[in-house]
């Protein structure tokens, strides 16, 4: 593959994973804790990544054996606010796949795309 094309898929590679990521930054829910949002948006779909994990290292507080003491309630309440703020952000992020399904779709096929051809390239070397 000539350098130029290369050059031109990795351009491409960066405007679709800036395209995804103006698609999943959306202002924060009026209902949602915005301590973890940059200027009143969030990229949900990473929140959601973030919560997913949060929650799991958290959630190990309920199967320790030991169901009191100030840490635990400390902890509890942190996965509990972890839980309710996935909620919101799943139903958002629901909301934003719904309503761009067409062009996260083709975002998609065409990153896997240019991310093969650049990675056949890159093998080459």
């Amino acid at each position: 593959m000539s350098e130029e094309i290369i050059r031109a898929f990795k351009y491409q590679v960066e405007k679709l994973e800036e395209r995804l990521e103006d698609i999943y930054t959306i202002d924060i829910p009026s209902d949602y804790i915005d301590s973890r949002a940059k200027g009143g948006k969030v990229n949900i779909l990473k929140e959601v990544e973030f919560l997913t994990e949060y929650e799991r290292a958290y959630s190990v507080i309920e199967t320790s054996g030991v169901d009191s003491g100030d840490l635990y309630q400390e902890y509890s309440k942190f996965l509990g606010n972890a839980r309710k703020a996935k909620a919101i952000a799943e139903k958002e992020l629901e909301k934003v796949k719904d309503e761009h399904a067409d062009d996260i779709k083709n975002a998609e096929v065409l990153l896997k795309q240019f991310k093969q051809y650049l990675s056949i390239e890159e093998s080459f070397k």
